[in-house]
């Protein structure tokens, strides 16, 4: 009797299509991650006019990055100038319309019409890889990084960009379609691109920690790192309408803070509280204040209340540096670490003993009349996360 695995199969387009898809998937995870720096990456939006799509705010400002996948299954294969720009050095003699067609339909005219779409908003275009360059690629992206379009292929680029990418009423000037070009950039060599995803969940768990300092162990690591790659599966279903609005494109294809803090289980509230209060390391302090009390096994709502009083602390503070003595000032500091030094484990009634000492020192003190028991909670908790 014929068994299954007795005869090969027609193909197995579907089995390389998901893998390829998982690969583009751990992409689109790690570039999420960046979301918990909170600085300039605010989103990232998952299989929405490329594979990824990372949003930036900058001084009020967006921007995006356009990021392409690409992997290839032997190491040893690298990319050529045909395969990525559909053009190279030679001096082929071909029609107009041939050379415009090619370069439109290589990788590189994918990421470049983007440049056009969205004028001054699109920041770069990325070309994504798990493999290396052939020399004349290496070679073609040190002229560009030179700007010296004297390269034959970016030669022929610059030639023919108007007829690929733009209509008759987009005319740019020389240096305006060399600046576009400019912005396409070629990451190749990606380790964690590769089909096995060899050091994806290491770098991933080490992205969490420098962002967040939480120092996960292995099974919590997995269980994250698989609930991220869930997450961004969910992000990239189904076809959207083209007349969806700003919102709705955040929603159902875009991955945000909110997103991440459900997966590292840190509250949202918390976080924002100290985010509205201008804490600039929103999440790593939200993240210690979390983990500090829950060892006490506290409610999720003095996680929130202690957060509360952090981001009162922070803005006291802010308001009245420049107004209060620095001695007096720095003497209210040294009141404050002098309380947390005298607990070994942060309980909240360690916390209100501490609250107590430092309220009666200040007591009848004229300049420190504003400082509520709030604040002074608060002022711990900026010398807990000070300390870690």
């Amino acid at each position: 009797m014929v068994k299954l695995h007795d005869v090969a199969p027609r193909e197995q387009n579907g089995r390389d299509t998901l893998s390829r898809y998982k690969v583009q998937t751990r992409a689109a995870g790690l570039a999420s991650l960046e979301i918990l720096n909170n600085k300039e990456v605010d989103r990232v939006f998952c299989d929405w006019h490329d594979d990824f799509v990372i949003r930036k705010v900058i001084n009020g400002k967006t921007y995006y990055h356009f990021i392409q996948v690409k992997t290839k299954d032997k190491r040893n294969a690298q990319w050529s100038l045909i395969e990525l720009f559909g053009v190279n050095n030679r001096n082929k003699k071909e029609e107009i319309d041939v050379v415009v067609n090619k370069i439109t339909d290589s990788f590189s005219g994918k990421l470049l019409i983007h440049t056009v779409n969205f004028k001054d908003s699109c920041e770069k275009v990325v070309f994504l890889t798990n493999i290396h360059l052939k020399d004349e690629v290496y070679t073609l992206l040190e002229a560009l990084d030179e700007s010296d379009f004297s390269n034959k292929t970016l030669d022929k680029l610059l030639e023919h960009f108007p007829q690929c990418f733009c209509d008759d009423e987009q005319v740019y000037s020389t240096d305006e379609i060399k600046s576009l070009i400019s912005k396409l950039v070629i990451e190749s060599g990606v380790d964690y691109l590769n089909v096995e995803g060899r050091g994806f969940d290491s770098l991933a768990r080490e992205t969490i920690h420098q962002y967040s300092e939480i120092d996960l162990k292995n099974v919590e690591a997995k269980e994250i790192i698989n609930s991220l790659l869930l997450l961004i599966e969910s992000k990239s279903m189904g076809i959207l309408s083209n007349a969806i609005n700003e919102e709705q494109l955040d929603r159902l294809a875009g991955v945000g803070i909110e997103d991440l803090l459900g997966i590292l289980s840190l509250s949202k509230t918390a976080f924002q509280s100290l985010k509205d209060g201008g804490d600039i390391n929103a999440l790593k302090n939200v993240s210690i204040i979390q983990r500090l009390l829950e060892r006490s096994e506290v409610p999720i709502g003095a996680i929130e209340y202690a957060a509360k009083c952090k981001a009162e602390w922070d803005c006291w503070y802010r308001d009245n540096r420049h107004i209060l003595p620095d001695f007096d000032l720095m003497t209210l500091n040294s009141a404050l670490v002098k309380s947390i030094k005298n607990h070994h484990i942060i309980t909240f009634d360690e916390l209100q003993e501490s609250v107590n000492d430092v309220a009666l020192k200040f007591k009848g003190v004229d300049i420190f009349i504003g400082l509520s028991r709030n604040i002074i909670l608060g002022g711990l908790f900026s010398v807990i996360v000070r300390s870690q």
